[in-house]
């Protein structure tokens, strides 16, 4: 049974309006053409909706009963049209969104991941690279949104929205760490070691920090990871990309005995241009992200 939808519009306006030929005036129709489409819709249900005996058609007890369903589904109808035109006439076909790989937590990869199911028609690019440089492509107008750990400075020509945490441990394999160092790395013991720098990592931790004599300028999380496990040097890296090592035991967190880090965790920010028109997977995508901590 395949049932028209012009068929029941015509079904709820005679029997809002107590006439045929009202529902005809209503709907700009003539009031032929609105009783053939009841006599289509009641032929493919299968039985009467009005009671034609009268001179105005009377609802039936069954027509009465559909009517209820009739108007919730027209009401729901109307909405999926509504939002359909809104995705279509307002969704980019296709967005740029850069994130740093230092907070490309598996929360975001979630968040993805609903999103290709709500927005499907729309296409993604994804770049992953320093905040420092996610924010020049952003007023740059290379990306459409970015997400990363941006300075108070750089939020102030953009629309801003703070978002989750992101926690921070120093880390170093066992057979590095245990060359001859006390418990609690002391700062000139640090300030000796090979001290592995991922780039935007300086967000997070003082400058002086970099003291050491030995500092590799590292340019992505998973190199210095790798480095990191091979017993190169300390690193600063996010507990998502190590916690597995260190359950594990190829990594251990390094304990230190000053206070070097701002904090051992830092907070995220989104950032879309404040020119940019209303979209509705932009703005879907700023507040989930933004509020993945509480969701």
């Amino acid at each position: 049974m395949t049932i028209q939808i012009d068929n029941i519009y015509s079904f709820i306006a005679a029997a809002e309006n107590g006439s045929f030929s009202a529902a005809g005036r209503k709907l700009n129709k003539t009031q032929a053409a609105i009783s053939l489409s009841i006599q289509n819709l009641e032929a493919d249900l299968g039985y009467a909706l009005f009671d034609r005996s009268r001179r105005y058609p009377v609802l039936t007890e069954k027509g009465k009963f559909l009517l209820k369903g009739a108007r919730m589904m027209i009401s729901q109808y109307n909405n999926f049209v509504e939002q359909s035109r809104n995705i279509f006439s307002t969704n980019p076909s296709h967005i740029s969104i850069g994130i740093d790989p230092l907070i490309f937590a598996p929360e975001v990869i979630d968040v993805l991941s609903d999103f290709s199911k709500l927005f499907p028609t729309v296409r993604i690019n994804l770049v992953q690279q320093s905040s420092a440089n996610l924010h020049e492509k952003i007023e740059q107008d290379e990306i459409d949104m970015a997400i990363g750990l941006f300075k108070v400075s750089d939020r102030t020509t953009l629309n801003c929205v703070l978002g989750y945490y992101v926690n921070f441990s120093w880390v170093a394999s066992p057979r590095y760490y245990d060359q001859n160092v006390s418990n609690m790395l002391s700062y000139e013991e640090f300030c000796n070691m090979r001290i592995l720098v991922v780039d935007g990592i300086k967000n997070v931790i003082n400058r002086d920090v970099c003291d050491a004599f030995q500092t590799w300028e590292i340019q992505d999380s998973l190199t210095a990871l790798s480095l990191c496990k091979n017993g190169v040097g300390l690193a600063c890296l996010p507990d998502f990309i190590v916690v597995g090592d260190i359950a594990s035991q190829q990594l251990m967190k390094i304990p230190l005995a000053f206070d070097k880090l701002n904090k051992s965790y830092c907070r995220t920010s989104t950032l879309l241009k404040k020119t940019l028109g209303k979209s509705p997977s932009l703005n879907w995508l700023q507040y989930r992200i933004s509020n993945i901590d509480r969701l």
